[in-house]
């Protein structure tokens, strides 16, 4: 039990020994109240088993295989092979999990995912290619030395994926990679690892057993790099900030900031226009509305979340004992952190409390576990605290009346329309807006089916509540 938790919402992990971890995301603590969370744990029964060989083939004794949950919260799993190149791994938690394998004496791993199933052992087998080096200075274009240290990054020509690796204060460097051609560019740390590579970056033969020197030129292109700031003035830790461009050709592009509160996005064209800057974390929203990479680096200071509280009210029918919350721009559109923070919440009964919302013009909409809708829109402001009721205006609707036969009888009881000898039933059921063709109203009631000669009327109308048939709009 996890007491004197502050309102919020919380990503919860549950680990034991020997038992397989699981993540609960975005559970709600409501001020005053006890959140109860039910959690079931499996024993770790899966394995993992494979051979590590050298690019002829030839098994790889002593070499290292690595197990880790994808996560990264769980605990990972070493082994050597042996001498026919041939490991396992056993007690190993189900789902996703990195396996990565290095030779003897390397710094440089292999990588793979594998989907991991309880009380199943999974193969994975691993072919390490003969690796060399690639080593030099980087310098400013300038010819001076570098202020701080560099990133080096290496792409495989023809191929996928990117080494990486740092450089010293001085500027050098050294990257071991299997032998092959590679792409080489210095970027600096706060610029994005995503880099278009231009045919003018230097290419670099590595051989098997080897070393090459290439010596780089620090790339400095301008980026739209800046701080996002809590509203108290301190740096805001791993904020979202979303960087959107108008026009004819809107996109949205989303980064994440690191634990400083730094961010940057990728390099532009020269010229490119300016761009809308909204930064996010737990519901505390900052923006700027005309950022470029001139600005730069760039300040964009939070302001505090809203409380949002409420309940979903049905007109008619039951109430929901459960409903699925969406938080969206005023005109419809998806929060510009959506996908890279929860804007989409479960909760229980038929209120709902919101501490970290954003301070802004919303819509909200509710969909009821029986797939009933409903929307509401509301502004927030920073610090504040609003109520908002959302009516429940669309999905199951209730349907009730008596069908008779066209020759008086009433339907019978457990059983379909008869085909034969019954005549037709009366009284269509129809959608919201349709209405019955004119021969069959009756004078007066242009939505209500008129009787077939000799039978008595039957009506078929909506109602707001009562019983019979349910149908979702």
């Amino acid at each position: 039990m996890a007491d004197g938790r502050p309102p919020g919402e919380y990503d919860v992990t549950v680990r034991a020994a020997g038992m397989t971890g699981r993540v609960f995301e975005a559970v709600v603590v409501n001020p005053g109240g006890h959140t109860p969370l039910d959690v079931r744990l499996e024993p770790a029964t899966a394995a993992l088993e494979g051979l590590v060989v050298d690019a002829e083939g030839r098994p790889l004794g002593g070499a290292q295989v690595r197990a880790e949950p994808a996560s990264f919260s769980g605990v990972a799993h070493t082994a050597l092979t042996d001498a026919e190149g041939a490991w396992k791994l056993e007690g190993l938690e189900a789902g996703p999990t990195s396996v990565r394998a290095r030779r003897e004496g390397s710094q440089r791993w292999t990588s793979r995912m594998e989907t991991l199933k309880a009380g199943v052992v999974t193969r994975a087998d691993f072919t390490l290619a003969d690796s060399g080096s690639v080593w030099g200075q980087v310098t400013r274009a300038s010819g001076g030395p570098l202020t701080e240290p560099a990133l080096v990054h290496a792409v495989p020509r023809g191929g996928s994926g990117t080494a990486s690796t740092e450089t010293d204060a001085q500027g050098q460097f050294q990257l071991e990679l299997p032998a092959g051609v590679y792409q080489l560019v210095a970027l600096l740390h706060q610029t994005p690892a995503i880099y278009f590579h231009m045919e003018s970056d230097p290419f670099v033969t590595v051989p098997s057993g080897g070393a090459v020197r290439q010596d780089l030129l620090l790339k400095e292109d301008s980026v739209l790099s800046g701080v996002v700031l809590e509203p108290s003035g301190v740096p805001s830790p791993l904020a979202i900030v979303a960087a959107i461009q108008g026009g004819d050709f809107p996109m949205t592009r989303k980064e994440r900031a690191d634990e400083a509160g730094q961010f940057a996005m990728p390099p532009r064209p020269q010229g490119a226009q300016p761009l809308e800057l909204v930064a996010h974390n737990a519901g505390r929203v900052g923006r700027l509305p005309a950022a470029h990479e001139d600005q730069a680096p760039l300040t964009v200071r939070l302001e505090p979340a809203a409380t949002l509280r409420g309940r979903v009210v049905a007109g008619s029918g039951a109430a929901p004992e459960g409903f699925t919350l969406e938080l969206l721009e005023a005109n419809g559109e998806a929060l510009p952190w959506a996908g890279a923070w929860p804007t989409t919440r479960r909760f229980a009964g038929s209120t709902f409390l919101l501490p970290d919302a954003p301070a802004q013009a919303l819509k909200v909409t509710v969909r009821t576990e029986d797939s009933r809708t409903g929307e509401a829109q509301v502004t927030l402001r920073p610090g504040g605290t609003s109520d908002v009721e959302v009516p429940l205006t669309g999905g199951v609707a209730s349907i009730s009346g008596r069908a008779v036969w066209s020759r008086g009888r009433p339907r019978a009881r457990g059983g379909g329309v008869p085909r034969q000898g019954r005549g037709r039933a009366l009284g269509r059921l129809h959608r919201a807006g349709r209405t019955l063709p004119p021969e069959r109203r009756a004078p007066g009631h242009p939505h209500r089916a008129a009787a077939a000669a000799g039978g008595p009327r039957g009506d078929a109308h909506r109602e707001g509540g009562g019983g019979g048939g349910h149908r979702r709009g």
